[in-house]
């Protein structure tokens, strides 16, 4: 009975030191099966922030390793470190309350599949992103790390549900999908962001934008989708105008940006539309300089409806800006 004591107790006390360390911040594959703590290691910041950092070690199984990462009790992480060599990596981030910097430093291709969290998201550096699903700021920058000619590869979502997107978006080799701050702001007067791919079709969303967006980066090709909000102030250069949306240009207020479309913008459907707040800025159609380039689609001035200034279907339109100019580059008029 005595041994039994003197062996328990402190089996009990290295269990109740043991457990706070991993209990409510879990590491599971694809199965939904925890991993090896020796795979990873998880500690407390040394600065004393309370907040975790976590680090990736090796991976678990041939072939491609996924990790999910879920804190269920709301914790934040200083640092998110994926250092697993060789193998192909998913990860995805769920739970936290704040994240300061997600990067991967090891060998490996990553795909950070997916983050959603209830804070803020600081930077992030990995060579393939999904969605980051944020309810606070997204500070940034946030950086896929693409190899050139992988232009399958980029960021799909940057989105900031209530908060801003106040950092660089880039994937100077690869694609962006769309960056959206629906409640907030994408850059600041004070702080413009820039917004960077190759290839891709495009969505910008915010209530204003300050940012410079070049979808072209090293000669590539990348498209216009939509861009919605109240001001637009900075600069866009683009290829083509996708056929997606009636108005891919939408700005319900303030428009001083610099919109350069490579090709032509030629619709019976599609529209620019642009609030009489105040039009400072230019649209430059044909940057490309096709002989058979065509304008002729129109671009609008418009009054917005008060109570939903991006609601474009409330919007009265003013007066006609541009009305149809079908004269080609060879034959200008």
């Amino acid at each position: 009975m005595y041994r039994q004591t003197c062996v328990l107790f402190p089996l009990i006390m290295f269990l109740g030191i043991a457990a706070p360390c991993h209990a409510t911040i879990t590491v599971k594959d694809h199965l939904d099966r925890d991993i090896s703590t020796f795979r990873y290691d998880l500690i407390l910041s040394p600065s004393g922030s309370g907040k975790w950092i976590l680090t990736l070690l090796s991976a678990y199984q041939s072939g491609t390793n996924t990790f999910n990462i879920n804190a269920t009790n709301g914790e934040s992480f200083e640092a998110i470190f994926n250092d697993v060599p060789g193998n192909a990596t998913i990860v995805r981030v769920t739970g936290a309350t704040n994240v300061d910097k997600i990067e991967v430093r090891g060998s490996t291709f990553c795909q950070l599949n997916r983050v959603e969290i209830t804070g803020t998201l600081g930077s992030v550096l990995a060579g393939d992103i999904g969605l980051l699903l944020i309810e606070g700021d997204i500070i940034g920058p946030v950086v896929a790390d693409v190899d050139p000619g992988a232009t399958g590869f980029g960021v799909n979502s940057a989105q900031s549900l209530n908060g801003n997107v106040l950092g660089d978006v880039l994937a100077v080799n690869g694609k962006i999908g769309s960056v959206l701050a629906s409640n907030g702001t994408i850059g600041t007067a004070s702080n413009p962001v820039r917004i960077e791919s190759f290839t891709n079709i495009i969505t910008l969303v915010g209530q204003k934008i300050y940012a410079d967006v070049d979808v072209r980066k090293n000669g590539g090709d990348g498209t216009l989708r939509r861009i919605l909000t109240r001001e637009f102030h900075g600069s866009l250069n683009a290829k083509e105008i996708s056929s997606n949306f009636i108005t891919p240009l939408y700005v319900s207020d303030i428009f001083d940006a610099s919109v350069v479309i490579g090709g032509s913008f030629t619709s019976a459907t599609q529209r620019f539309m642009l609030g009489e707040g105040g039009i400072a800025g230019q649209i430059i159609f044909n940057a490309d300089n096709s002989p058979t380039a065509v304008w002729d689609a129109p671009v609008h001035i418009i009054q917005p409806d008060p109570t939903d200034p991006l609601d474009e279907t409330l919007e009265t339109i003013n007066d006609t800006l541009a009305p149809s100019y079908t004269n080609t580059a060879a034959a200008p008029g």
